[in-house]
């Protein structure tokens, strides 16, 4: 498979908040993010790409996707107000355990 194993974990404990398997572009919501600076890449051009990021930087993406995404389809917006296929997620987990227990200045982990 063409793309990405993201895995966002807090830094603290190292528990795991979220994991999926996207398609190309499926790392575009990150790179915007790198490019506001509001996650840090740490590590890039080797595997893996370790970025991080404060709680509430991220997880408001992860609550705020649309109810497709959840349902495993890999969409973004276009920046015309409509959203473009970007192909399928696999095995997309979000614990809604840990996300519920994250301090909003808790450092977080993503790996790529």
């Amino acid at each position: 498979m063409l793309g990405w194993g993201i895995d966002i974990k807090k830094q603290s404990s190292g528990k795991v908040i979220a994991h999926w398997d996207a398609d190309l572009g499926g790392i575009d919501w990150l790179e915007k993010l790198v490019e506001e600076k509001r996650v840090v890449c740490q590590q890039e051009g080797f595997y893996p790409s370790v970025y991080t990021a404060k709680a509430k930087e991220v997880l408001p993406i992860l609550q705020d996707m649309p109810p497709f995404v959840k349902e495993g389809i890999n969409w973004k917006e276009d920046g015309k107000n409509g959203w473009i296929d970007c192909g399928p997620l696999y095995y997309f987990n979000v614990s809604k355990e840990e996300v519920a227990t994250c301090d909003p200045d808790e450092s977080l982990c993503i790996t790529v």
